[in-house]
């Protein structure tokens, strides 16, 4: 049974080095494209040519101002290197009125040399709104950056300063 057992794992270690072999002699190549003859059919890339998957240098850094509209925060907005689909933002939101303070993790899910779109997902904070919300940040000729985020009383908006 051992022998037979040998010839076996030989015979599957033959096969499995064979993969990727052409019977006419030539050696395999590394292409993965994807040929007509394929019956795959592989859908439109609809990213626009503008788009990022980085976040651009412009961006990176401590950012803070004051945003109003669903109340007024002192907003402190901390990105750093990463890439699309990463949570690459820290935000600290700490209402004016009440102090209430507000802590937030954003993916980066759109991108472009200008402007920054994140999904928030809350890590600290009471009575809190951030959960599931989109920001956007674009930074402007001023070097400042424009904030907006949707929220459940009206959007917020403001515009930051690198710190």
């Amino acid at each position: 049974m051992r022998r037979g057992a040998a010839v076996a794992v030989a015979i599957i270690a033959m096969g499995a080095g064979m993969v990727g072999c052409q019977s006419n002699g030539a050696s395999p190549t590394a292409s993965t494209s994807t040929t007509a003859t394929s019956g795959v059919d592989l859908p439109a890339d609809t990213t626009p040519a503008a788009a990022v998957w980085a976040v651009p240098k412009a961006f990176l850094g401590e950012w803070t101002g004051v945003v109003t509209g669903a109340g007024s925060f002192d907003l402190v907005f901390t990105i750093r290197s990463g890439k699309g689909g990463e949570e690459v933002v820290n935000a600290v939101a700490t209402e004016q009125g009440s102090g209430n303070r507000c802590e937030s993790i954003g993916r980066m899910i759109y991108g472009t040399q200008n402007e920054l779109t994140f999904a928030f997902r809350l890590v600290g904070g009471s009575d809190c709104t951030d959960n599931g919300k989109l920001a956007t940040v674009g930074v402007h000729a001023d070097r400042s950056a424009g904030y907006s985020s949707e929220r459940p009383g009206g959007t917020l908006t403001g515009t930051l300063q690198k710190a």
